[in-house]
């Protein structure tokens, strides 16, 4: 019957689809994973892969200057004064061209001459992330850099920094979905233990 093969298909993309939303596995891995057995395929979105770096990184940032000497930023950091407390810090020349990010210890460990510009504790070329990437992109690229924040620039003018996003950035636009999602699973609960007191025989 030709006439059946539209709403057939129609039928079963329609279930196909709801039992991605509504099963945490599929049907052939159900069993599996009732047994106990971690199943690796599931039909849920990366929250990471749909968070966009723009939503989550800083853009005030406590940068320093290239003319800047060790000796110098080491007594702001001893003397604890205001924003001395990061743990990385981005350096920037006379034109504000981003040159490297040094971190904390860095500074005090330096065994550079004390009088030289902060630059010579600058080891490598920054890694950076765009600000239209996604969380999974940039959480990604810390780890392969080995790094605990990337500076943010945009694609048409990749050297001029923007901001910063580290590594807290990131879990706290996670622990920000993480608490909305029990939030909502604790008001259907609700909903639903209202619903059966409601429903339950009265004498």
């Amino acid at each position: 019957q030709p006439l059946v093969l539209l709403p057939l298909l129609g039928g079963c993309s329609a279930a196909y689809l709801i039992s991605s939303f509504m099963m945490k596995n599929t049907i052939y891995t159900e069993k599996v994973a009732r047994r106990g057995f971690l199943v690796p395929t599931e039909y849920s979105a990366d929250d990471l892969e749909q968070q966009s770096v723009k939503n989550a990184y800083t853009k005030d940032v406590v940068s320093l200057k290239s003319n800047q000497t060790i000796a110098g930023v080491r007594r702001w950091l001893v003397e604890k004064k205001i924003d001395s407390h990061h743990h990385g810090f981005p350096v920037l020349d006379d034109n504000d061209k981003l040159l490297g990010v040094i971190t904390y210890r860095d500074i005090i460990e330096a065994k550079a001459p004390l009088d030289q510009s902060i630059t010579r504790l600058i080891t490598r070329p920054p890694a950076v992330v765009y600000e239209d990437s996604s969380l999974r992109v940039a959480s990604d690229h810390m780890v392969l850099e080995g790094v605990g924040r990337l500076p943010v620039v945009s694609r048409d003018n990749p050297g001029k920094m923007i901001g910063i996003i580290s590594r807290s950035d990131i879990l706290s636009m996670h622990d920000k979905r993480l608490r909305e999602t029990y939030k909502k699973m604790r008001n259907i609960r609700i909903k639903k233990s209202l619903k059966k007191i409601a429903d339950e025989p009265k004498d």
